[in-house]
């Protein structure tokens, strides 16, 4: 008897996975290239409606304040203190000549911030303007009293 070899069994074709791999890796070189050359922009790209989102509400002065301040430069402010406080030509309050007060700014008088904050003498000092007088102001006394603060709107 003559042994016959089984027929041979059809070999199925390998899927081409490296072709598959080069068509992704290509696509997605093209996007990242297409953003690149429109910065970004890839509004021209687009048909038809898109989304629009919604305009944010109207953010806060003090938003713009860096965080763990009272006042920014240009801030409108206002004499808390009763008695009045202190315009000072330098900020601090300890060891100061005689002339370094400018003059006794009333309460409820309006200024402007101008510079600062320096911190000095435990205190807080803030560059205010005060009609045709500019100078340094404390936020607080010693005392922890309040002595400027931001203007109503």
């Amino acid at each position: 008897m003559n042994a016959t070899p089984p027929p041979a069994k059809p070999t199925k074709r390998p899927l081409p996975w490296a072709l598959i791999t080069f068509a992704a890796l290509a696509m997605c070189s093209l996007v990242t290239l297409m953003a690149v050359l429109t910065g970004g922009n890839l509004d021209e790209f687009k048909s038809g409606p898109s989304w629009t989102p919604v305009a944010p509400a109207a953010v806060s002065v003090q938003a713009s304040r860096p965080e763990g301040q009272s006042f920014a430069n240009g801030d409108p402010v206002t004499i808390a203190y009763d008695g009045g406080v202190n315009l000072r030509r330098t900020p601090g309050y300890q060891n100061k000549p005689a002339g370094d007060t400018l003059r006794t700014v009333s309460a409820g008088a309006p200024g402007t911030i101008t510079g600062g904050p320096v911190d000095l003498d435990g205190l807080r000092w803030w560059q205010v303007r005060f009609a045709a007088d500019e100078g340094w102001m404390a936020e607080r006394s010693s005392q922890g009293r309040l002595l400027l603060e931001l203007a109503g709107p």
